[in-house]
């Protein structure tokens, strides 16, 4: 009996584990899946017209000049009123997802194309082994931003395991508000609530333009509880540059908190921390996919119980959310020009 006790008791912290919504090092990211935009088919020069009569005076005809193909984009982009995948997942080790993101978790999701008043939502949520499986429609023309939000989730942590994701997620802050109310050693009562975003450049289908240019299209606030915002246009991001970007809570800048990027080689993050402004100027070293991520830890006020059930007897919301970014590697080096010939001298 104490055997079969034992053995039932391991199994149901096993799932409290791995039910838990806040396991250390575990990020959830949002990945669009997109092919780079083929060129379009040149045509074929006009020839000129064969007859040898010219009509005299104003009315004279040209053969119009073959019209130029528009250049290749260096990144990745869908064309506009096209559909395209888009992964959703978590784990420990970016950007190879662990484990699927269940549909019924998910809160809204959305593609925004520059400033439109009416995103469009993602549909056919499926999980699919590691990883959840959605549909995107790009309608407009544009930079896209892909957002996920997940529904509240309630767990309960001990004293030495809150701390550890304190100090995990750079919420110091909230740990020293912990410190000074003497709960070190107190459970904690937290509420996650997790974001995602990602880009997708929408080039233009015939007889669109893009405006501004997809080159120069910037990111702006989508409205997430919480959110990281590229400062510069983030489609032709290339090794070696360094991106500014804005932590927000609720639309306002937030300061003092840990932001932390991912590459692709499964090294630890590197972090840095929001200026006064909320600001923070992120090397991107390398090419390849990125992930910013953050972190913040509030107090839950008498406020937040009418906000549901989960909130009733939370101590604490933790807010996480990240930006996956697409780092194109270094411009290529222009070449030098060409020496001039020195003049031969007279004899």
């Amino acid at each position: 009996m104490t055997r079969l006790l034992t053995l039932l008791l391991a199994l149901l912290l096993s799932a409290a584990c791995a039910a838990s919504p806040v396991a250390e090092s575990a990020e959830t990211w949002v990945a669009p899946l997109l092919a780079a935009v083929p060129s379009p088919p040149q045509s074929p020069p006009q020839s000129p017209p064969t007859s040898s009569h010219v009509p005299p005076g104003r009315g004279r005809s040209r053969a119009r000049p073959p019209a130029r193909p528009a250049p290749r984009l260096p990144f990745p982009t869908v064309t506009s009123g096209d559909s395209a995948p888009v992964e959703l997942g978590a784990g420990p080790g970016f950007p190879a997802f662990a484990e699927a993101i269940p549909p019924e978790r998910i809160d809204r999701t959305f593609v925004r194309i520059g400033a439109a008043d009416r995103p469009m939502p993602l549909t056919g949520a499926r999980a699919a082994g590691n990883r959840t499986r959605l549909e995107a429609t790009y309608a407009g023309v544009g930079l896209a931003t892909v957002a996920v939000q997940l529904l509240p989730s309630a767990t309960t942590l001990d004293a030495a395991a809150f701390g550890a994701l304190l100090e995990e997620t750079g919420s110091s802050a909230a740990a020293q508000d912990r410190l000074r109310r003497k709960e070190t050693r107190k459970k904690a009562r937290v509420v996650v609530q997790e974001s995602a975003r990602a880009f997708v450049g929408v080039a233009p289908a015939a007889g669109q333009k893009a405006d501004p240019p997809l080159a120069d299209a910037k990111d702006a606030p989508v409205g997430l509880p919480l959110e990281l915002v590229a400062g510069a246009p983030p489609l032709p991001l290339r090794a070696g540059a360094v991106l500014p970007a804005t932590l927000l809570l609720d639309g306002r800048p937030l300061p003092d908190v840990a932001v932390r990027l991912y590459g692709e080689g499964g090294d630890a993050p590197s972090t840095f921390t929001t200026d006064a402004d909320g600001r923070v100027r992120v090397p991107l070293a390398h090419d390849g996919s990125h992930l910013l991520a953050a972190a913040f830890a509030r107090r839950t006020t008498k406020a937040d119980r009418t906000r549901g059930d989960v909130y009733r007897k939370a101590d604490w919301e933790l807010l996480r959310t990240t930006l996956r970014l697409s780092v194109l590697p270094p411009a290529p080096r222009p070449a030098p020009p060409p020496r001039k010939k020195a003049p031969a001298k007279r004899p």
